[in-house]
């Protein structure tokens, strides 16, 4: 059986952490309809603070892995361009951390989800420069 190395899968972490909230702001904009069909969606369970807080939980995540990436798999700082798709992810967190109505959250989604691809583009890149 093939196994990859443990750091491969590490280094998907963070994106996963991204993607992730992208479904996060789906059950958020998708509450209400969850709840009158009785499913028992994070936003359904913990409501709206408890799932910004993963939101933003998942987000910080995502942001602080490449200094660990850094530190431990001995990474270029190049490993930071990540960091640069920060504004973006600022201005979504708010817009999630702020509204709560569909209307208003419906290209927030979309929006998320080019955020996790510039992301991982970036880290890819910072993943793929030398170490000199």
């Amino acid at each position: 059986m093939l196994q990859l190395p443990w750091d491969i899968c590490v280094i998907g972490l963070p994106v996963g952490a991204l993607v992730t909230n992208v479904m996060l702001i789906d059950d958020i904009r998708d509450r209400h309809f969850d709840a009158m069909k009785g499913w028992r969606t994070c936003a359904v369970r913990f409501g709206l603070s408890g799932i910004r807080g993963e939101y933003l939980a998942l987000s910080a995540f995502a942001y602080a892995v490449p200094l660990g990436f850094r530190l431990w798999l001995n990474c270029s700082a190049w490993i930071f361009l990540p960091l640069l798709s920060l504004p973006l992810s600022y201005k979504i967190a708010r817009a999630v951390c702020t509204f709560d109505q569909t209307k208003d959250l419906l290209m927030m989604s979309p929006r998320a989800s080019y955020l996790a691809l510039i992301y991982s583009v970036l880290l890819a890149l910072g993943i793929a420069i030398p170490v000199h």
